[in-house]
């Protein structure tokens, strides 16, 4: 299998080509739009720029540190929208949360809800353990206050008693 963040070039007219991959599979796409490309694949680009640019009207060097400027940019907010959801899924441990995920074959929805006993963090990625089961914490839709799960949990309990209650009217 070939490397997904692999580079190659076209150079047509003196520009670099966009050729959209054709003998990259299903799978690599997929890859690549899931991992998009990091410093590495942007180095090898602006090599490739280099490289292949047109010898009588060469590319300005404050070009190429514009974009390496703008990618540098991109990635610390990115590292930070990282750091972000980590922390913000530390905050969830002992709280009661409802997980919604979509099955992308039948496209039905389920709903789970759960008290979060812990969280692990797997490739930048934060994971919530709710009943045993590890959930992304990109499919939290919702954190419910420890007052009103409290009062939920009363109410339940309430409606139980009552329904063990003798029906008086027959």
């Amino acid at each position: 299998m070939a490397d997904v963040n692999s580079v190659s070039a076209v150079v047509k007219d003196g520009k670099v080509q966009n050729t959209g991959g054709t003998k990259d599979t299903k799978e690599q796409e997929k890859a690549k739009q899931a991992k998009g490309y990091d410093k590495d694949s942007f180095l090898k680009i602006l090599v490739a720029q280099m490289k292949y640019q047109d010898p009588m009207e060469p590319t300005s060097n404050t070009e190429y540190i514009s974009q390496y400027a703008t990618f540098t940019q991109v990635e610390q907010m990115n590292n930070m929208a990282n750091a972000m959801s980590l922390s913000r899924a530390s905050e969830m441990v002992g709280k009661t949360v409802t997980i919604t995920q979509t099955n992308p074959d039948t496209k039905k929805t389920t709903e789970i809800q759960g008290v979060v006993d812990f969280v692990t963090y797997s490739g930048n990625k934060a994971f919530l353990n709710v009943n045993g089961t590890n959930y992304n914490v990109d499919d939290v839709t919702q954190v419910i206050g420890d007052e009103y799960a409290t009062a939920h949990k009363n109410a339940v309990d309430f409606m139980e008693q009552i329904d063990k209650l003798p029906n008086l009217i027959e």
